[in-house]
Order: C-alpha cells, then structure tokens, then sequence
C-alpha cells in the first residue's frame, strides 16, 4: 500500500482536466485503503471529497465533507465544497445554509457570497434569504443614483426650469 504522499504526488502529476473517471477511481481505491488504516487523515478525505466531486458522486463528497467538519467544524474550504456539491444536487436550501456558516466565519468570503446568490436565484423557494449586499454593490447603486440624479438637474438647467 502507498503512503497518502506517495498517493497524493502521483495524483498531482497525473491529473489532466479531461482525466476519464478509471482515473479518479484509481485514486479513490487508494484513498479509501489509506482511510481504512486512519480514518481521520484529513488531507487524504479532503483528496478523496474532491475526487468524489470530480466522478459526480455528490452525495458521497457531502459525506466526507461532514467527516472533516465532524473534526474542523469551522474549515472553509471544507464547507466551500460541501456548498458546491449540494448545488449540485439542487439542495438550494441547505447550500444557503452553509454559505450563511461561511459568512459568520468570514464575512468578506466572495466565493460564499457568489454561491449563495446563485442558490438563491435556481431555487424556487421565495422564502429562502438573500445574500448579503456587498458595500461595493451598495456604492455603485448610490453612484447610479447621484449619476442620474445629476443628469437630470443639468437637463432641467438647460431647459430654464430649475
């Protein structure tokens, strides 16, 4: 059996974008004989929910991603990814969820932010919440407004109105 680096170097040389599923399967056999030696190796699970990812298989992706966070509650990137795979299987809901758990973490994170604005435009639920408006959004409204707020003191000038 292969050491997780071993594992994981040759992964990393091997990895193409258009790699065929025998691939990844190849990996995940190898990652799971490393998980069964020790079952909370992080960066072996954190491998292992991103080939899950990458074979389609979201529902088990979640669940190695509740692994980690059973662990690291608080990881982002685990919970990143535990965000993109719902997406991926239309649990809107619960996506917003995490991404609302990112937010508390870190209240700047732009990937959260952006998946939860997607979540909430694809699901049909209306009661779902929005996300949060970035400052800068709020800024160019107000600068919209004072644009076309301007233009129209000029035109009502020009006209001997105002």
């Amino acid at each position: 059996m292969k050491s997780f680096e071993e594992l994981e170097e040759e992964y990393l040389n091997e990895v193409e974008p258009d790699s065929p599923p025998e691939f990844y399967e190849k990996y995940l056999n190898g990652l799971n004989e490393i998980l069964e030696q020790d079952s909370t190796n992080i960066r072996a699970l954190e491998l292992k929910y991103f080939v899950l990812f990458c074979l389609g298989r979201f529902e088990e992706s979640v669940e190695t991603c509740d692994k980690i966070l059973g662990i690291k509650p608080d990881d982002i990137e685990t919970l990143d990814f535990k965000c993109s795979n719902l997406f991926q299987l239309c649990r809107y809901k619960e996506c917003i969820e995490i991404c609302q758990r990112i937010i508390e973490i870190d209240p700047k994170n732009k990937d959260a932010l952006s998946q939860w604005e997607s979540a909430s435009l694809m699901s049909d639920d209306n009661s779902l919440p929005k996300p949060p408006q970035s400052s800068i959004n709020n800024i160019i409204q107000i600068l919209i407004i004072v644009a076309i707020f301007g233009t129209i003191i000029f035109y009502l000038r020009n006209m001997n109105i105002f």
